[in-house]
């Protein structure tokens, strides 16, 4: 069977951890099926197999979303009989309508259903994410499958799209995999190492639904009971340079321009730096379809302060203390409670737990999507 994967789409985060981890473990495990990867010419992807042919499109084109569209709903479907494929698998919710094959349809980023997302939004964002919902919708209601990474998730679409609520789903959870390199020269583990005070982690990029304004309120408050702490947040200005200023301004006006440390954007290879050496990882995040900083902080053994949110509650379960999500006094309670080694010590051991109890393995997420496509 040959089945193209249709990751145009994939430029930042979790789409590249995703694809990176996710396609050489299939390659390894699947020996019966050939694979096209649809991909954009600035992504680096090097992965090289018999059974891989890989396809890479402009950016121009997968940057832009009306040229994407075109692509998805015209080109993607008889691209698919030109290579004589047997499925597509779209992995970034985005996909062909009316598709010529099989389609399974990956929905794996959560703003087109967050309500704290689409209230916020304004001006030609507004527009925009109007016209990516409708899209959506219909990339759902006419794919076969729908495949989410989060249970939670699937509430959320059926909420947001009640007509969806009898497609069929399945949830795959994301894989895990611990770095393999120690980086002992690393600039950031000398600094982390050098630190005396209390270390928090905020591992994500700039965007409206990471709620950093409610972070920024909540580290304003605990300063009132105590300043001995730090906040490393690996944002860069590239990441959403009017947001990134308001941050900048924000932390100003709090007076906690030192307990703030923007680090700019982090290798994925390096950030287990952080996870080893920082104590506390927040985790304000309102709108997530999975998490990876949640199963990579617990794998590491890093205490998790979270937002009390279905999806952050189905991924950590008892490895975390939760706070209010939109209540900057309640997370400020929850980070200082954290500060009690006791506390710390009892978040650690529940992560072992959650950890051990279920295979976040890559090779059990491959092995789930090998069973999907040969329904």
């Amino acid at each position: 069977m040959k089945i193209i994967i249709h990751a145009l789409g994939a430029n930042m985060g979790g789409a590249i951890r995703h694809l990176n981890n996710f396609i050489p473990v299939l390659m390894e495990t699947d020996k019966h099926h050939q694979y096209v990867l649809i991909l954009r010419k600035d992504i680096k992807f090097d992965i090289r197999d018999d059974a891989l042919r890989i396809v890479k499109i402009p950016k121009s084109l997968g940057a832009n979303f009306f040229l994407r569209t075109i692509f998805d709903v015209l080109y993607l479907p008889f691209y698919a009989i030109k290579v004589k494929a047997d499925l597509v698998v779209s992995l970034l919710n985005f996909g062909p309508i009316f598709c010529t094959k099989s389609h399974i349809n990956f929905q794996r980023n959560s703003l087109y259903f967050c309500n704290y997302y689409l209230d916020n939004i304004t001006g030609s964002e507004i527009l925009f994410t109007r016209l990516r919902s409708a899209l959506l919708y219909l990339t759902m209601k006419f794919a076969d499958v729908i495949v989410t990474p989060s249970i939670s998730m699937i509430e959320q679409i059926k909420t947001r799209y009640p007509s969806l609520s009898n497609k069929k789903y399945r949830t795959i959870h994301h894989g895990f995999k611990s770095g393999d390199k120690d980086f002992i020269n690393s600039k950031w583990e000398r600094i982390l190492k050098a630190e005396t005070r209390i270390k928090l982690l905020y591992p994500t990029h700039a965007a409206r639904h990471k709620a950093f304004e409610i972070l920024f309120e909540a580290l304003s408050k605990l300063k009132a009971s105590t300043a001995n702490f730090v906040l490393f947040a690996t944002i860069s200005n590239a990441d959403w340079p009017d947001g990134f200023k308001k941050y900048k301004l924000m932390i100003k006006s709090l007076d906690i321009e030192n307990n703030v440390i923007f680090t700019g954007r982090i290798p994925q290879d390096e950030i287990k730096v952080f996870y080893k050496n920082c104590d506390i990882m927040v985790y304000p995040s309102l709108c997530e379809s999975f998490g990876f900083s949640m199963i990579e902080a617990m794998g590491y053994g890093l205490p998790i302060v979270a937002a009390d949110t279905p999806i952050n509650k189905e991924i950590c379960k008892e490895a975390a203390l939760y706070y209010s999500p939109s209540d900057p006094s309640d997370a400020a309670k929850k980070i200082l409670k954290s500060f009690d080694k006791a506390v710390r010590d009892n978040l650690i051991n529940e992560a072992k737990k959650r950890v051990t109890s279920y295979d976040w393995s890559w090779e059990r997420y491959t092995k789930q999507f090998i069973s999907l496509i040969n329904l």
